[in-house]
Formats: structure tokens, sequence, C-alpha cells
């Protein structure tokens, strides 16, 4: 009884190793692709304005930018081939309808996407979208950081990052940016100090890295970052 009793627990033990193994194979193929794997292939072959409808269906998280892409006809812009696009979701278009001047929370509702001037729905787009250039996870975090422009004009820093899951264990490279050991992320920046109309630096973070559709790669912002990003609505 003894020696299976042994046997028994080095075969759970065994496949407690195995399964921890596969657990982190699987979660270090998602840090690098930022869930690409996921993605099926038909989703792959859709145009970003065709993909991003399909993902409303399951959970409504776009209804605002899709509303805003109408409002705009700028399904063209986004449908255009190799862009890469930093897709807000609905609560992040929330924060920006309640930026602007006069708005109380406790007595105004936010303002509706068809009663704000189109130039300015285009203007926030288009500091999303960045025409004829790939913006990807690990290339990223390789260059450290990037300078390119989005479809304003405005150059933009994207800062390839890696989490500190290990408090510690960070290392500093000669270019001066810290590294950690966790999962590689990408930072949207855009510094008050090349842009006075800003209440303060943005640094924009991701829900999900690396998507692509036939024509576009595609990150999706945290909620927490405002559509407008920290633009000075109340400039006086």
């Amino acid at each position: 009884m003894k020696t299976i009793y042994r046997i028994t627990c080095f075969t759970i033990g065994l496949v407690v190793a195995w399964v921890t193994i596969v657990s982190c194979s699987k979660q270090d193929e998602y840090y690098l692709d930022g869930g690409l794997a996921a993605q099926s292939e038909a989703e792959k072959n859709l145009l970003l304005y065709d993909f991003l409808s399909l993902k409303n269906q399951d959970r409504g998280d776009f209804d605002s930018l899709l509303r805003i892409i109408d409002l705009t006809n700028s399904q063209a812009l986004i449908n255009q081939s190799g862009i890469t696009f930093f897709a807000a979701k609905n609560l992040s278009i929330r924060h920006f309808q309640k930026s602007f001047p006069g708005f109380t929370e406790a007595l105004d509702p936010p303002r509706t996407l068809a009663n704000i001037p189109l130039d300015t729905l285009q203007l926030f787009l288009n500091m999303w979208v960045f025409p004829q250039t790939d913006i990807e996870l690990q290339d990223s975090y390789q260059r450290s950081r990037q300078t390119v422009q989005n479809a304003n004009g405005e150059a933009i820093f994207i800062d390839g990052l890696r989490g500190d899951f290990l408090r510690g264990l960070e290392s500093q490279g000669e270019d001066g940016f810290v590294r950690g050991i966790g999962a590689l992320y990408i930072q949207y920046v855009k510094l008050r100090a090349n842009y006075p109309n800003l209440t303060a630096d943005l640094r924009a973070e991701m829900q999900t890295h690396n998507l692509i559709t036939r024509n576009a790669r595609l990150h999706v912002l945290r909620s927490n970052v405002n559509f407008a990003g920290s633009y000075n609505f109340n400039p006086n």
C-alpha cells in the first residue's frame, strides 16, 4: 500500500508540474502576441470596421466608437491598408463626453455624440489612427521608444515596456528605460512639453495588444483612458 501511495503521489506531482509548465507557456505566448492566438482566421480576414462591429455584438463595448466613425464618415480612414489603430471602448468615450466645459456630474448627462461638432470628433478619432504604420508589441519592446505620426500629423512616442511582476528584479538599460520581467505592454505617450494644449502628459495603456485584421493592427485602450487624451478644454 505504501508503494502504491508513493507512486500515486509521484504521478500527481508530475501531472501538476506538466500543467504548470503548459500554463506558463501559454501565458508567455499570450504576453508576446497580446491574444492574437485567440483570433479566428475569419476575424483576421475582416476589414477593421467590420471586425469592430463583430466584436461589438458580444458586449457592446464599441457602440460609441462605431457611432463616431459613422458620424464622421471615417469608415475609409480606418479601413485603409497598413494602419495601426488604438480603439477606445465606451467608457473611454464617456470620459471624453464628460470633459466638456460646464459639465457637472450631479446635474448634467454627458453631451450626446451627435451634439458634438464633427471636426472635434474627427480630431480625436484621428489621434488614435496611424496610417502606413505597423506598431507591434514585441517590436515596440525591442525599440524601447519610437516616434510615429498619427492622422493629425502629431508626433507620438510609443514606448515598449515590460511589466514589473517581481519587484526588485528590474534592469535598467543603457537607454535609461527600466525593464521588469513581466508582461510586455505598449504606452502611447504624448507630452505636454510638446503640446501645450494638454493638461498633463498622456500615457495611455492598453487592455489588449496586437489584434490584426485584413488591413490593420489593433490595440484596445484601457477604459480609464480618455478618448480626448489629456486635451485641455478649459485653457483660460
